[in-house]
């Protein structure tokens, strides 16, 4: 393990891929880190470059709207949310297809559900064959959650997938904001059975481990190098997959931790640690 700055990162290791968690790696709810646009550009210039997101949200046309509108930019196939793993997991694919689905979520995410061959998207949960969470809503969200929870206690062989596992996310001010994991980890303290997939979970490991050599070529080993905010997810692509690994300090879910105490606790551990991504520390 060993704390550095990106670009001497860079400078020191004979890197080809780089792969970049989105939220609390290149922006967060202040908006993009600063230097943020310098550094993926040069990174996108010299590299082979995939975000790797647990944002299913939205589908990933809206993502590289919302990393272009950054100045970020991207091409969406490069874009692997975990949101893709719905059509191409294979345990989590046949729960949905020729499925009638309840998506918990926003409607910018049901290209996802699409793309995974459901037999239709329901208005209600009471027509619902499995129930899709992608996201929080933005209105009404504790009351709907609720009457979920409740529809769910009392129907309790009704599949549930969950294809966000963050639990939170850096907020402004220093503050972690509840997101979709959080409630789904709600549901299976109830009892309710919950179908995960993203990161950290190895399904989305393997995902990667399949799309890269198969879709761009991309050898898996050390010369791959993933960033994120959130330690467990770097050190499990690290040990799912055989890449290198780098935990970003200072813009998401690792602030205000310790390595060491971090480190303490895990068997596994990042190859780095950086403060920011970007060129300017």
């Amino acid at each position: 393990m060993k704390s550095t700055f990106f670009k001497t990162l860079l400078n020191e290791n004979k890197f080809k891929t780089l792969l970049f968690d989105a939220s609390g790696v290149l922006y967060n709810d202040d908006g993009p880190v600063p230097g943020i646009q310098e550094a993926f550009q040069y990174a996108v210039s010299n590299y082979e470059v995939f975000i790797l997101t647990n944002n299913s949200y939205i589908d990933t046309v809206y993502i590289q709207e919302k990393l272009a509108a950054s100045d970020l930019h991207i091409q969406k196939e490069r874009i692997l949310s975990s949101g893709l793993g719905l059509a191409l997991d294979p345990q989590i694919n046949p729960m949905i297809k020729n499925k009638s689905v309840y998506i918990f979520g926003n409607q910018r995410s049901f290209p996802y559900v699409e793309r995974a061959g459901c037999h239709e998207i329901v208005e209600t949960m009471a027509k619902a064959e499995v129930i899709i969470m992608t996201s929080t809503l933005k209105h009404n969200h504790e009351h709907a959650f609720k009457e979920l929870t409740s529809f769910l206690l009392d129907n309790p062989t009704i599949p549930v997938i969950c294809c966000n596992p963050d639990i939170y996310v850096l907020s402004t001010n220093d503050t972690f904001k509840k997101v979709v994991g959080y409630y789904a980890k709600e549901l299976l303290d109830k009892g309710v059975t919950v179908h995960w997939f993203g990161k950290p979970y190895q399904n989305y490991s393997m995902m990667i481990k399949s799309l890269l050599p198969k879709t761009w070529q991309i050898p898996i080993d050390e010369s791959v190098c993933f960033f994120d905010d959130n330690i467990d997810n770097v050190i499990a692509m690290k040990k799912d997959i055989g890449i290198k690994g780098c935990c970003v300090m200072n813009t998401g879910l690792f602030k205000g931790k310790d390595i060491k105490t971090e480190l303490n606790t895990r068997d596994y551990h990042p190859d780095f640690f950086i403060p920011f991504l970007n060129f300017q520390s």
